[in-house]
């Protein structure tokens, strides 16, 4: 039997085709978009050595053997997964076939009698939970940071996730680094965010930073169970406006957010962890947090093959296109300008996640991209507000995209049977002709071709490496050290301010935390500053904090937004509505999200401005310090590179020429005002 046939076991009909035809029905031709070079040959991916794994009856299968692949032979090997893939699949139900398309989360679970919309975290997987993984051969869930309390619980949790599987489960997080981290970060590694890398890249021109990072962060996940990392984030952030991207991005050259995501990608995947660049076609330049509202980027179509697409292309051409890629939640006129209508009946211009033109024509079709596609989460308002969850899996799945992520809700086991549900309607519109059956084999063969590559299997054996030694040790701690001191950015020095060597001058510092603010402190101890003054921004008095200023030679100040993007918070568009709730203010939460704009420290998100001196100086003391009121000791090592930095002056020059692409847009710094002129000393700013 050959090869192009075992995608069909038992079942007649066409040869399922990765490609297929554009939106219009047309088939897809082999043209390039407009200032595209001519393909480069593409260098098979690195597969990983697989175990010969018997099972008995997972979706209905006879006994299979996957037999070992040689990572010596790459072509070989390739070969023989996707053989196997497609063999399992061609006897997977159509229930299973869509279960496998589904990464279901459970950040909330409450016990009857419980309130529907109850936010008690969950962090032991529930007997109804397990059922339903089980039930309906569901393909993957990801967690979040309130699911994950200790090292030790993860381990546990993850355990009863595989166990509740009869087939490979995937098991995600979104690990960026900076503040979207999930793992707990008082035990963890967990790094600056990108700009801060992208800094580190342009002060030291070492690629090798991005590699040793993703390794690292991968290596940690692995190490509890965790076998999927959505990140890099690829974003070209264009828009110094944007609320939701912004310093997740490395910066807004295409050229390096490529060069820096593909190393990233290539650490993770040495140590066993899936990557997942996102959010394709591009969220650089939104103006609006998709958590909250749908944005519209407005460039040219030349100008999105420029920068947008640009790490993609670039990536794939490689031959180092990562395993999966992330839809957006944007709409993109100049890629699609499709209408599709909402569950009122209402016309909107197609959001990039439902557009076959942009996920299917585009990405698989103009880029040759061969991998796993997966949705940004779908209960994100972008989607949730016009879509109801089975409208929006069906249009997700008619675009091409092979893994619906969060596509259902549901916190109590009385809302077991919203799957089921949804699965129902999926395979309704298999039966109308909606959904191409031939599509959902190929796209389901990407998946479990995937997992075993990855040796995502039944009876997998868990890393040998013990996450109490691998995780926060003194290696990893050197490299995230190694880079955060690396992102050190000197704008600017007027008046020769840098580096201080002036231990007699009165310092006065005032971070959103304390803690940082008493570590900086200890650290100018430590270094013969005698006269150093310390406060709490949001515990100390306008009144005091001018007095303070007025009696010191130097301040420096950290800011930061009082009301962080869900993607930093957990996730959850609606947690911050319900901490308002408590505050008896969910009337004005509610009218913002339906406005789409969020909050943030008294300022709307589409117009928020933070701006920033030494971006991955005292960010990384704010990422590192955790939940209100931890300090530990990667925040004690992050307010010593600042101190130090500080009377050390690391950065020679004027840092606006020396980067462009990312301190221009990432850092200010301005004088304090007295009396209405300024006086010489400097107020430094830090975005976050």
């Amino acid at each position: 039997m050959r090869i192009d046939e075992l995608k069909l076991v038992n079942r007649p009909g066409p040869t399922p085709d990765v490609h297929g035809d554009r939106a219009d029905g047309s088939p897809i031709r082999s043209g390039r978009g407009p200032g595209w070079p001519a393909r480069r040959p593409t260098r098979p991916r690195p597969v990983m050595k697989m175990l010969r794994v018997l099972r008995q009856g997972a979706l209905g299968l006879a006994v299979l053997a996957l037999a070992a692949c040689s990572p010596d032979d790459e072509t070989a090997g390739d070969t023989q997964l996707k053989a196997q893939a497609l063999q399992i699949v061609g006897q997977m139900s159509t229930r299973d076939k869509i279960g496998q398309k589904i990464m279901m989360a459970f950040r909330y679970w409450c016990e009857p009698p419980a309130n529907a919309n109850c936010t008690d975290r969950m962090t032991v997987l529930p007997a109804a939970a397990a059922g339903a993984l089980r039930d309906h051969r569901i393909g993957g869930v990801i967690l979040f940071a309130n699911n994950l309390v200790s090292i030790d619980q993860i381990n546990r949790l993850t355990a009863q996730i595989v166990a509740a599987a009869p087939v490979g489960m995937l098991i995600g997080v979104d690990e960026e680094g900076g503040n979207v981290f999930r793992l707990p970060r008082g035990s963890a590694t967990s790094f600056p965010g990108s700009m801060a890398l992208g800094a580190a890249y342009l002060g030291t021109a070492d690629a090798a930073l991005a590699y040793d990072q993703g390794h690292v962060l991968a290596s940690e996940l692995a190490a509890v169970g965790m076998n999927v990392n959505f990140a890099p984030v690829v974003d070209v952030n264009s828009n110094p406006l944007n609320p939701v991207i912004n310093v997740r991005a490395y910066g807004d050259d295409p050229d390096m957010v490529g060069l820096l995501g593909r190393g990233m990608a290539r650490g993770m995947a040495h140590a066993g962890v899936i990557s997942a660049f996102k959010h394709f076609p591009g969220h650089g330049d939104a103006a609006t947090d998709s958590h909250y509202g749908l944005p519209r980027v407005d460039k040219s179509r030349a100008d999105a093959y420029a920068t947008d697409l640009a790490p993609y292309r670039a990536s794939i051409d490689l031959g180092e296109a990562p395993e999966m890629i992330m839809t957006a939640h944007i709409q993109y006129p100049s890629l699609d300008e499709t209408r599709i209508a909402t569950r009122t009946g209402e016309p909107i211009l197609v959001p990039a996640t439902m557009s076959r033109k942009i996920q299917h024509d585009l990405l698989r079709g103009e880029l040759g991209y061969r991998g796993v596609t997966v949705s940004d989460a779908l209960d994100m308002d972008a989607i949730a507000n016009h879509f109801d969850p089975d409208q929006a899996v069906i249009n997700l799945f008619r675009a091409d995209v092979d893994i619906a992520l969060m596509p259902v809700e549901f916190r109590t086991a009385d809302q077991a049977g919203r799957l089921g549900a949804l699965i129902d309607r999926v395979v309704a519109a298999l039966d109308a002709g909606t959904l191409s059956q031939a599509e959902l084999d190929a796209s389901v063969a990407r998946i479990v071709q995937m997992k075993l590559r990855y040796g995502i299997v039944p009876n997998a054996p868990r890393p040998q490496t013990s996450a109490a030694v691998s995780i926060g040790s003194p290696s990893h701690r050197a490299v995230e050290q190694r880079i955060a001191q690396a992102s050190i950015t000197l704008l600017r020095n007027r008046g020769a301010t840098l580096p201080l060597n002036a231990p007699q001058r009165p310092v006065f510092i005032m971070t959103p935390w304390g803690e940082q603010a008493q570590g900086m402190r200890r650290r100018f101890a430590e270094l013969g500053y005698g006269a150093v003054t310390g406060a709490k921004l949001a515990e100390t008095s306008w009144a005091e904090q001018q007095r303070l200023i007025d009696a010191a030679d130097i301040v420096i100040l950290g800011t930061l937004s009082s009301g962080p993007s869900p993607v930093e918070r957990n996730g959850d568009p609606r947690s911050q509505c319900a901490d308002e709730h408590r505050r008896g203010a969910s009337a004005r939460c509610a009218a913002r999200r339906r406005s789409g704009i969020a909050r943030h420290g008294g300022q709307a998100s589409r117009g928020r401005r933070a701006w920033a001196r030494l971006p991955g100086l005292q960010r990384r003391g704010r990422r590192a310090g955790g939940a209100r009121g931890a300090a530990h000791a990667a925040d004690r090592r992050a307010q010593r590179s600042a101190a130090d930095a500080l009377r050390d002056g690391v950065c020679q020059g004027e840092g606006q020429d020396r980067h462009p692409r990312i301190a221009a847009r990432a850092i200010r710094c301005a004088f304090v005002r007295r009396r209405g002129r300024c006086d010489g000393r400097r107020l430094c700013v830090l975005r976050l």
